[in-house]
């Protein structure tokens, strides 16, 4: 009887110890000062099937633990890379309701509970699902989570992305002062990246904008193949822009069109372009 009840006592300690690691506990709205990592306590499922599978289909799949060794930049010959994770959160308050941002750099991002899609986002995203009292509605790359008190949710997490990963992955939340914060801090930090990038693409349109004269003047092929050349070069600025710096100015169709065609028309436009000068 002895043994029978101290197994039963482990057994009870065991699953509390597991429950702890599987489970993300806040009681109530968190006064972090950065945001918090939550890759620990997720569950990874990589879909790559060749069809598209639906959430129902997903929900009976097994997922393992999102280990260190998955948690690299993904390379790889698949048109997309499709990952889901799993994690549960629990808010412990009675009163307090959460209000939190689950935050990754993804092409596309979707956020499900055990019922139905909640929101969306991504660097692709043309429309970006936040609430009205959110004071960043043109954030990318974060989904919304409201929780009520004393309550326990499950989420699934799906993400995707054009052949490898924008960035190496990571998955985190963020309240309203933390991704604030992080928005004044990315915003500031890349000032001369965008003044760099609008330098080059002005350039090409300006460069463009006098190719395109001189043809006109002269009929002379080679600036058509230099007005090609600049057009290729300035949508493709303007994408990497969009990407980098979220500023929402292309659909998903237009990215992928950029990302598919002009960005390997560039060393094609400029060989001919040299082997016209050569000739």
């Amino acid at each position: 009887m002895k043994q029978v009840i101290f197994i039963l006592y482990l057994s009870v300690i065991c699953f509390t110890h597991i429950y702890a690691q599987d489970t993300l506990t806040l009681d109530g709205q968190p006064n972090w000062k950065k945001a918090m990592g939550i890759e620990d306590y997720c569950l990874f499922y990589d879909e790559v099937s060749d069809k598209e599978l639906s959430f129902d289909e997903i929900k009976t799949k097994e997922f393992k633990a999102y280990s260190k060794e998955l948690r690299g930049q993904i390379f790889t010959n698949r048109p997309l890379v499709v990952q889901w994770f799993k994690f549960v959160l629990r808010n412990s308050s009675n009163t307090d309701t959460l209000r939190l941002w689950l935050s990754s750099v993804h092409c596309f991002t979707r956020l499900y509970n055990a019922d139905s899609l909640l929101f969306r986002s991504g660097a692709y995203e043309p429309y970006i699902d936040l609430p009205g009292e959110s004071p960043v509605s043109y954030a990318r790359g974060k989904l919304t989570i409201l929780q009520k008190p004393n309550s326990t949710c499950v989420y699934w997490f799906r993400t995707e992305d054009r052949q490898n990963h924008l960035i190496p992955p990571f998955i985190k939340l963020d309240t309203v002062f933390t991704g604030l914060t992080e928005e004044v801090e990315n915003g500031f930090a890349a000032r001369y990246l965008f003044l760099l990038m609008a330098a080059m693409v002005g350039c090409f349109f300006f460069v463009g904008a006098y190719a395109l004269y001189h043809y006109f003047l002269y009929k002379d092929s080679a600036y058509l193949w230099y007005l090609s050349y600049c057009i290729a070069a300035f949508f493709s600025g303007l994408h990497w822009m969009d990407i980098r710096l979220g500023m929402a100015m292309f659909s998903p169709f237009f990215h992928d069109l950029i990302f598919s065609i002009f960005i390997y028309l560039i060393p094609v436009l400029y060989s001919f372009l040299l082997g016209i000068f050569f000739n």
